[in-house]
């Protein structure tokens, strides 16, 4: 494996990763879009 490749596959497991944590605590998406409707 070259570290193209490596780094592609750490990436991809990252962005699962966090989609799944995220998944699991739905509050971090509430906290997140309260701040952003806070802007307008």
């Amino acid at each position: 494996m070259n570290i193209h490749k490596t780094t592609w596959l750490l990436a991809a497991v990252m962005a699962l990763g966090l989609t799944f944590w995220l998944y699991a605590r739905p509050g971090v998406i509430v906290l997140l879009a309260e701040q952003l409707w806070s802007c307008f």
